[in-house]
């Protein structure tokens, strides 16, 4: 059975209370594993999104049945049944993601299938659901391609900068392309734009400005070589570069992914990668913010097996921890365990078991599942066809150690204003994953008119060299 994994994790479109994140908070722990589906079949990526508007995070997932959803029924992690959105006779789910294809303002969902008859003579596609009504409802899968050999991964991006949402995928056949939404209501037409073939096999792929110049780039890494490249979008219009390659120091296949996070503070999106044929997770600085990449540094060693990877501030302390997993194919035993970025210059502690309840983890995914200011932790496995997830349990400090800023308006569709009693030196907002989309220096002010709906992470520094981070809401 061909057998591809990978995560990705999207922004939601969703409005929730501020949200304080402070620099003092004491240690990360998460509490014992909630069952969410043991009838997820052979699970192969999951993630979170508001798939019916109200406010919380559902969990979506792809599998060897198709594409489902579970509603969060009371935005405290109280999971209903499974949902379906798409279901195949002969072809398996590969990936899912979710966003706002049709720009109506609730989130659609994207995903690939490949073929699996013993015949090999079915369709392999990428293809979207429209949300109906932004309850939840999806409608017919409206193909974007069906001339692709094994797709292994598809998201959303505007790589040509029109205000509208484009497709990017790639494929087991050395393939990466991406489709322009024409309009801005999901149609694809059938010009495919052919980024590179130079990537042997790339198996998943993040989409980040790595080199600072205002426009999305793209990373990719192998999986029979376990080689990392990535493309330069030009000029913004979605024409990219040759492959960058990045020396790895690798050989031989790699089923983990990797993802780009902002690993050491400095601004820049560096790359963090797991590669299961030499049991480490490692990482490259993004040395300049050009996108010159530094050589390997090894995160962790002998780790068996590892092929998923999350990076995400789950101990509040302004920095970006890891989260990855272990695996033994002789009986199909998984382990998750989180790193703690101990000094927020990407050095990092000994890894900490979160559960070996599992079998052969396919997705980590974190979101704050019970609204209590915690990113908690979501998992899908393959071989007990568990959707699971796991409360954060980070101690916290009292409010009254919360240094006095007002933040206003959050939501904001503009620009966003903070009062402080200590001198503004700099204030930067980032994506979920880390990725840096804006900054001001000594300023109580920042304009996020041009980012997309969604969730994201405000930094403040001041003049003490305090820093504190808060979750703000773009509408």
């Amino acid at each position: 059975m061909y057998i591809h994994f990978k995560f990705y994790h999207m922004k939601t479109r969703l409005i929730i209370t501020l949200l304080i994140f402070c620099t003092i908070s004491v240690f990360a722990q998460f509490g014992n594993q909630q069952i969410v589906s043991i009838d997820a079949i052979y699970p192969t990526e999951v993630i979170s999104a508001d798939l019916d508007g109200d406010g919380d995070y559902d969990i979506l997932y792809s599998s060897a049945d198709g594409v489902w959803w579970h509603e969060n029924l009371d935005g405290m992690g109280l999971f209903g049944n499974k949902n379906l959105i798409l279901r195949m006779t002969e072809e398996d789910s590969r990936s899912v993601y979710a966003s706002d294809i049709d720009g109506d303002g609730d989130l659609d969902v994207l995903s690939t299938f490949t073929d699996v008859s013993p015949q090999q003579n079915q369709e392999e596609l990428v293809l979207w659901n429209e949300n109906l009504d932004g309850l939840g409802n999806f409608g017919p899968q409206r193909v974007i391609t069906s001339y692709c050999y094994r797709p292994t991964d598809a998201k959303t991006a505007d790589f040509d900068e029109d205000g509208d949402l484009d497709v990017l995928y790639t494929t087991s056949s050395n393939l990466i392309a991406w489709y322009e939404n024409l309009d801005g209501l999901g149609n694809f037409g059938t010009q495919e734009h052919i980024i590179s073939y130079q990537l042997s096999s790339p198996i998943s792929s993040y989409i980040a400005d790595f080199d600072g110049d205002g426009h999305l780039d793209i990373v990719s890494q192998s999986y029979d070589t376990g080689n990392i490249a990535w493309f330069k979008n030009i000029d913004g219009t979605g024409t990219f570069s040759n492959a960058i390659f990045i020396p790895t120091n690798n050989s031989g296949f790699s089923l983990g992914e990797l993802i780009g996070a902002d690993l050491d503070g400095d601004n820049d999106i560096d790359i963090v990668s797991v590669t299961s044929a030499h049991n480490r997770i490692v990482w490259y600085e993004n040395m300049d913010g050009n996108g010159d990449f530094s050589d390997m540094i090894i995160i962790a060693e002998n780790i068996t097996h590892p092929h998923v990877i999350n990076a995400s501030d789950i101990d509040n302390d302004g920095d970006l921890d890891l989260i990855s997993n272990s695996f033994v194919y002789s009986g199909a035993t998984s382990e998750i365990f989180y790193l703690l970025n101990e000094n927020g210059l990407g050095d990092f502690g000994s890894p900490n078991l979160i559960t070996n309840e599992i079998q052969y983890t396919t997705g980590l995914i974190t979101c704050d599942i019970n609204m209590d200011g915690k990113l908690d932790l979501i998992s899908s496995s393959f071989y007990d066809f568990k959707i699971a997830w796991y409360n954060n349990n980070t101690l916290g400090i009292s409010e009254n150690e919360i240094p006095n800023y007002k933040i206003y308006p959050n939501p904001t569709n503009g620009i966003l204003y903070i009062e402080s009693k200590e001198s503004i030196s700099q204030i930067s907002v980032y994506t979920i994953l880390g990725q840096l989309i804006e900054t001001n220096q000594n300023t109580n002010q920042i304009d996020l008119s041009k980012a997309e709906a969604g969730v994201y992470l405000l930094k403040i520094e001041d003049e003490n060299g305090n820093s504190q981070t808060h979750k703000i809401v773009k509408e």
